[in-house]
């Protein structure tokens, strides 16, 4: 019964910062190795914290600057380089953001045109067969490559009910 106590008072922890994490947007990653306001993803373009989807960011997605993205070959034996130049308006740094934890903490939301995408908008892709839940092989399959799925898996699953429902995915999600 002592060993119990400990136990549930960390699944208690683990779920309350789960719970806090969720209640808020999608920050999805783009396709280049830029957010929309040129600073580099890592890997989502929010300005806070985000789960491994790029949804419940702890803050909003970074601003469209309109981005000049240009590859420059070195040679077939080199990687390529990559610079980025915001065409519309100046690139807003951590200093003028209010409420950012990191400028590396984040990832934009974004399908191929760069518009973000909700919570709805990203469970709804991930939830493959419609069913209204994301199961271990849907997490699995957007997760390849991830090192350790099941254990994130768990995390958001929090009735442990082997499934994500919309409110686990998200807690702004009915």
């Amino acid at each position: 019964m002592m060993t119990a106590l400990p136990v549930f008072a960390l699944v208690v922890t683990c779920l309350a910062a789960t719970v806090q994490q969720t209640a808020a947007i999608c920050c999805r990653e783009s396709k280049t190795k830029f957010c929309l306001d040129c600073t580099r993803k890592t890997p989502y373009c929010s300005y806070g914290k985000c789960n491994i989807f790029g949804c419940a960011c702890a803050s909003a997605c970074r601003e469209d600057c309109n981005p000049d993205i240009t590859v420059r070959n070195r040679g077939w034996l080199r990687r390529p380089e990559y610079s980025c130049r915001c065409m519309n308006k100046r690139r807003r740094d951590a200093e003028d953001v209010e409420g950012q934890e990191d400028e590396d903490q984040g990832d934009e939301d974004q399908d191929d045109q760069g518009e973000n995408w909700g919570p709805d908008e990203m469970f709804a892709e991930l939830d493959i067969d419609g069913d209204g839940y994301i199961s271990m092989d849907e997490f699995s399959s957007a997760l390849q490559g991830y090192p350790d799925i099941n254990a994130a898996f768990k995390e958001m699953d929090a009735n442990d009910d082997g499934k994500i429902d919309r409110q686990e995915f998200d807690s702004d999600l009915q």
